[in-house]
């Protein structure tokens, strides 16, 4: 310390002497790791949210940095939950329902019928629901830095998208821990895991599976050889998937009261971008699904009325019988009654089914 304020004085006279670089204030920088399970292409919004946060968090000149890594740069899809609550990992992008394991609230935003489009899934932010998905994580030492919501997809093999609920029925569906996979073995399809690491090689060695995943995962992780058919969720029966980006307690008792603000202003850009980054009509996204050769479809009114119809039971069980999740009382504690996970839904080693 002694060292460093004498030399910022010699900086005062002589400017051009080779100590005056900036090496002096980055050593004293902090720098998170952030961590997703994705690669690092410009086509996931997952990548560019984390990005924006970064780029914004340099401008600050805060003295905190963000470092990214994606996916098997340092940390496994299935290791950034353990990274972040052993305090390896200070910040990462989470596929929520994937964690139902730990806590069964954490798959209730991924039901089908409680947003239409994506500025009604980020508008659920203030709801009971998602006040009790916060306070499950808060249980466990984490907060949610931005929201990040990904509309929601079915993949079939071959060139046919099956809309209708009834026709799922002895189809194998891979859900990872999402609802809308609960929904399809109540109509009788077979529930299975989905190694998204291996998304390819499944659908060639199981014809008849359904990945239920976020649409911005056909194009990167699952990335399905043609011919292979895409249902966008549109309509009453629309579903998202929740993908927070999420630091530890531990890591922001680390910040100063600066860097802390700054992290929160980068957090509220990171979030603002993703938002409308996504912001694309179903013919726009459908656009971009036949250039990779795939087939693409989106559900009737009455096959998405026929979603959400499966969806409402349980979601008055989720926010207040006879409320909807928009307007439950905020004083009405959210009921752990979510179902147990299907099988192979948790991607934590050691824990589901």
């Amino acid at each position: 310390m002694i060292f460093s304020r004498a030399l910022s004085r010699l900086c005062l006279v002589v400017p051009l002497i080779g100590l005056c670089l900036t090496a002096v204030p980055s050593a004293y920088a902090l720098t998170f790791k952030a961590a997703h399970g994705h690669g690092d292409g410009m086509d996931d919004v997952r990548q560019r949210v984390i990005e924006v946060m970064a780029k914004t968090l340099a401008q600050s000149r805060s003295g905190l940095a963000i470092k990214i890594y994606p996916r098997g740069k340092l940390f496994e899809l299935e290791d950034l939950w353990t990274g972040l609550t052993g305090g390896t990992l200070e910040i990462a992008n989470l596929p929520l329902a994937r964690l139902r394991a730990l806590d069964p609230v954490f798959a209730a935003p991924t039901l089908p019928g409680l947003a239409q489009s994506v500025d009604e899934a980020y508008g659920l932010a203030a709801t009971p629901m998602m006040a009790a998905v916060r306070g499950a994580l808060a249980q466990r030492g984490m907060r949610v830095l931005a929201d990040i919501w990904l509309p929601g997809a079915l993949v079939f093999s071959g060139r046919s998208c099956l809309a209708d609920p009834p026709a799922l029925a002895g189809r194998t569906v891979a859900a990872g821990g999402r609802l809308l996979g609960d929904l399809a073995v109540g109509q009788g399809a077979r529930a299975s895991a989905l190694d998204e690491g291996r998304g390819r090689a499944l659908l060639r060695a199981l014809p008849d599976l359904v990945a239920v995943l976020p649409e911005v995962d056909v194009l990167t992780t699952l990335s399905p050889a043609p011919p292979a058919c895409v249902l966008l969720a549109e309509g009453a029966g629309a579903w998202f998937d929740y993908q927070p980006v999420i630091v530890s307690e531990a890591a922001l008792a680390r910040l100063t009261p600066a860097q802390r603000a700054a992290l929160d202003e980068a957090a509220a850009a990171a979030e603002l971008y993703g938002r409308r980054a996504q912001d694309k009509g179903p013919q726009a996204r459908g656009a971009i699904l036949e250039k990779r050769g795939l087939t693409w479809a989106v559900p009737t009114a009455a096959e998405a009325e026929a979603w959400a119809a499966l969806g409402k039971p349980l979601l008055s069980t989720l926010v207040g019988r006879g409320t909807s999740a928009a307007t439950a009382p905020p004083d009405r504690p959210l009921p752990g009654t979510v179902p147990p996970a299907t099988p192979g839904s948790s991607f934590l080693r050691g824990l589901g089914p």
